[in-house]
């Protein structure tokens, strides 16, 4: 498995196998801890998502960087958290920062992460810049140099525009009386 996110209702994972069956059983374990926690959190029994997984067919290296993309920002786009680093219950952070996870021995590092460079700390480095990327082009995480508000500019200069604006609304305008009353 390349990556997974399991939510409360269902999950989402990526990967390639040639034994149908093998990688059936990483799910089932996958899924199987998730539900466990879940439910002991809870306080429920039962089962954690339903029904038949879909399967779609990846055409390349840049597209199943996208799916991994895609699933690793499952629980940012459901509002479960604001940052995917804050989710345990998927494989970015082991990409992004080299942390193991839930899952460590079912992930498998796809050849177009490997050659993002010669060590892990390089790697990860070059998957959070890439994973910001795409969380911007999806809308997750605010362009920089886009309106917000009143001010269209670099983060900086909004930053710097905002808190001037700031700083005259809350400033206290103390009125002296200089006319000669004798």
């Amino acid at each position: 498995m390349a990556a997974y996110s399991v939510m409360d209702s269902h999950k989402h994972d990526v990967g390639q196998t040639p034994d149908v069956s093998t990688y059936s059983a990483v799910l089932q374990r996958v899924h199987g801890t998730y539900a466990q926690h879940y439910n002991r959190k809870n306080n429920r029994e039962g089962a954690v998502g339903t029904g038949r997984p879909a399967s779609t067919v990846i055409q390349d290296e840049r597209h199943l960087m996208n799916a991994m993309f895609y699933v690793d920002a499952n629980a940012v786009r459901a509002r479960i958290v604001k940052n995917a680093r804050d989710y345990k219950w998927c494989s970015h952070n082991y990409y992004a920062y080299g942390e193991k996870g839930e899952f460590p021995g079912e992930l498998t590092e796809p050849e177009w992460y490997i050659r993002l460079g010669r060590t892990p700390a390089i790697r990860q480095r070059a998957y959070r810049r890439l994973f910001d990327a795409f969380m911007r082009r999806e809308g997750m995480i605010p362009r920089p140099g886009v309106a917000l508000g009143m001010y269209w500019g670099d983060p900086s200069w909004i930053e710097q525009r905002r808190y001037v604006s700031r700083m005259k609304t809350n400033a206290s305008v103390e009125v002296v009386d200089t006319a000669d009353t004798s």
